[in-house]
């Protein structure tokens, strides 16, 4: 086999790995794409989540400061004073 066969020979094993590299490389991307669309989806799904339960907390928090501001008013204007006794 003279040098040119051999080149040749290389250069037709060295594309056929080249090509072999691109298909992993591209099965890869796929796999990873796939992977981080999923990642995607459990992120969004466990926003959603988290502002739900944030928006439920945020109610209960307004309602218990407005009952304590109520309790605070009351106190003020003596609704929930404690009443002296009169002596006689």
């Amino acid at each position: 086999m003279d040098a040119n066969k051999k080149a040749e020979s290389w250069q037709d094993k060295a594309e056929d790995k080249l090509q072999d590299l691109k298909a992993t490389a591209t099965e890869w991307a796929d796999k990873v794409e796939d992977k981080l669309e999923e990642l995607k989806d459990k992120a969004e799904d466990k926003f959603e989540e988290l502002r739900d339960k944030a928006e439920e907390l945020g109610a209960d928090l307004k309602e218990k400061a407005s009952d304590l501001w109520n309790k605070v008013v009351d106190k003020f204007d003596g609704d929930d004073a404690p009443k002296k006794e009169e002596t006689k």
